[in-house]
């Protein structure tokens, strides 16, 4: 994740220091390029003033097929997204996810707990987003809205890891049949015939 007001880098932070007090075997790594310094740095000094700071691991760029295979989760507590990419690529590796409700994540991750949870936005419901909301959450990171649901997700992954790791190749190739490139492509390619059936002609 870049280091940036939408990735929320400080308040994924403070949750998951909550989640490291609980757990003593639990590290975070997070990897990416500083495009906000303010960022990073208040990120750093909620690692630093911590007890288990040393467990946090703020990274610059680095590659991300690489960090895939040694991790055993993914967390993402952004204010906003899209289609997160990261999102993506982690579900194809077979990782659980640990998403706030942004973008397409419910659509992604699901709701049945099996690619992993879906906790509620730091800063405000999904279809309530603004930057007022979301300037008031990064000035408070230790104390989101979403904090104790990102920590019970963390926690409750983190207690369940050995099955998550069994299962990871089954569920990276059901991830790759569903969320591939050509699986994505046929996916909109449906959605545009079903319109240009329902709505008649139009030209792309």
């Amino acid at each position: 994740a870049r280091y940036e007001l939408q990735k929320n880098i400080p308040g994924l932070v403070a949750s998951f220091l909550a989640a490291a007090e609980i757990r003593t075997d639990i590290h975070l790594v997070v990897a990416g390029p500083v495009e906000d310094w303010l960022e990073h740095r208040l990120a750093d000094l909620l690692r630093r003033s911590h007890t288990a700071g040393d467990r946090v691991h703020l990274m610059g760029v680095s590659s991300s097929r690489r960090l895939l295979a040694c991790v055993d989760a993914f967390v993402m507590d952004s204010f906003f997204e899209g289609g997160p990419l990261a999102l993506t690529e982690a579900l194809v590796a077979g990782l659980p996810a640990i998403v706030a409700d942004v973008g397409v994540a419910i659509e992604q991750v699901g709701t049945d707990g099996e690619r992993g949870f879906v906790v509620p936005n730091a800063a405000m419901p999904r279809d309530e987003a603004n930057i007022t909301a979301i300037r008031r959450a990064r000035r408070r990171p230790s104390k989101q809205r979403n904090k104790s649901q990102l920590v019970d997700a963390v926690l409750t992954v983190s207690d369940d890891i050995e099955t998550w790791r069994e299962r990871r190749t089954e569920r990276a190739a059901q991830a790759q049949g569903q969320l591939s490139y050509r699986a994505m492509a046929m996916t909109h390619a449906e959605i545009l015939t079903a319109i240009n059936r329902d709505h008649g002609q139009f030209n792309l």
